[in-house]
């Protein structure tokens, strides 16, 4: 893009925000002006729409989750009790990045180095079990708290999470 067009797109853009505050400046003085000259029971009514829409805002904001990835890699982890014992999750949510040479390590100590490519939105579930240190497996009893997920793309270390 031209220096002159992206300076002429970033001047309109400001005028259009300037306008908007404008027009929106103008609402809220005609309303504030339009309660004020109200009666009593008008500006209750408004007072309580006012609230409950206040109110509504709130719960929605605090209840509906946030999206998209929390962490460096996009990555979702979580352990599971399942039939086969203790498994890791790892879920790759990103859109469009593909996770090469990826080596997983519960706590700092126990690995699972298979090395493996995992696409946006495919997820591995080794079991506990699968993860060793100098060639002995994790133990089936290990409460493991924290998994680093390292590949060519990153490194993100996050809690694991039990679900059964």
């Amino acid at each position: 893009m031209p220096k002159q067009t992206a300076t002429a797109t970033i001047a309109a853009a400001g005028r259009a925000r300037d306008a908007a505050v404008g027009l929106a400046t103008d609402l809220a003085t005609d309303l504030v002006d339009g309660l004020k000259k109200s009666d009593r029971p008008l500006r209750l009514k408004a007072a309580v729409v006012g609230t409950w829409l206040l109110l509504s805002i709130a719960t929605m904001w605090t209840a509906c989750p946030r999206t998209g990835p929390t962490n460096s890699l996009g990555a979702t982890v979580r352990l599971q009790t399942t039939s086969v014992g203790q498994v890791v999750s790892v879920r790759n949510d990103t859109e469009g990045t593909i996770w090469t040479e990826v080596e997983l390590i519960l706590d700092d100590t126990w690995r699972y180095d298979r090395r493996r490519t995992i696409r946006p939105g495919h997820n591995i579930t080794p079991r506990v079990e699968d993860f060793a240190k100098d060639g002995v497996p994790a133990p089936a009893d290990l409460k493991p708290t924290r998994l680093t997920i390292q590949c060519d793309q990153g490194r993100v270390s996050l809690p694991l999470t039990e679900r059964r």
